[in-house]
């Protein structure tokens, strides 16, 4: 995509805007940015008896009509003592619909490890993760923050105090920035190597996310899926696997197995080593 004649661009404070790096841009219009759509904190608790099934608790419905990015963190799990029970690396799942986040479980017939009271956080963005998409690269050449006085640019969200030192409560702040979107899309493990190759070309290691998607017609458990439709899982690095990332290239493998399944992405334009 060649460069607009006409747009906007506001780099972080101190950064001179025409040497400015992607990374460093605070603002860029040919880009699109990660926009939280949700964020809440949940208390769920669930009891189950009888034969063996799964089950579903729904969290909430977001109704975007798409398989969302999210991702959690675990206050507390109370799960009858047995601390071994884990998410997304176990039975129990948190998981995202086109419409609705569930907290999903196989219960087992006598199994110890109910009642389950699960606390967490959970933030859901305005992204289709596995939707094909590629941000133009400009292969700027970092610039040093100059000090300068405190000059720079603030927009509030629908509340907060222009004061506040929280970025949270600001759609744009150039003191800080939102993770710059480079590349979203799904990518399959499948034969000889079992493993996923994303190509960003961007010159340097990038942050990225990983989300596993499970299609309906994927399921493999002999117990019935509750649910019956597509799903995703939290952007969390996978179970069990090794990952590279280099100037060109992000690649997934298994550790101790073949990785397997498919798995969509996010690469930011934010190098490896600045993303704190």
């Amino acid at each position: 995509m060649a460069d607009p004649t006409s747009g906007v661009i506001v780099t972080q404070q101190g950064v001179d805007v025409v040497i400015a790096a992607d990374y460093q841009k605070v603002v860029d219009t040919r880009w699109r940015f990660l926009d939280i759509q949700f964020e809440q904190e949940f208390t769920i608790s669930h009891a189950d008896s009888g034969a063996t099934h799964w089950w579903v608790e729904k969290l909430f419905d977001h109704n975007l009509g798409f398989l969302p990015a999210f991702n959690y963190r675990a206050i507390s799990l109370d799960n009858g003592g047995n601390s071994f029970v884990t998410i997304n690396n176990s039975l129990l799942q948190i998981i995202a619909t086109d419409t609705s986040v569930y907290l999903r479980n196989l219960y087992v017939s006598g199994d110890p490890t109910t009642p389950i009271v699960l606390k967490c956080f959970i933030r859901l963005y305005n992204l289709d993760i596995t939707t094909e998409y590629a941000a133009p690269i400009s292969f700027g050449v970092p610039g040093a923050p100059v000090l300068e006085p405190d000059i720079g640019i603030k927009i509030l969200t629908n509340e907060g105090d222009i004061n506040s030192t929280d970025l949270s409560k600001f759609t744009i702040d150039t003191k800080g920035k939102a993770f710059a979107i480079q590349q979203t899309g799904v990518r399959t493990a499948a034969s000889p190597d079992y493993s996923l190759t994303i190509d960003h070309h961007l010159g340097y290691p990038p942050t990225y996310f990983l989300a596993q998607v499970k299609r309906a017609n994927e399921w493999n458990s002999v117990f019935k899926d509750p649910l019956g439709v597509d799903t995703i899982f939290p952007m969390v690095v996978p179970f069990g696997a090794r990952i590279v990332a280099d100037t060109n290239n992000v690649i997934v493998k298994g550790s101790q197995s073949a990785l397997a399944g498919s798995y969509a992405f996010l690469i930011t334009k934010e190098p490896t080593e600045l993303a704190v």
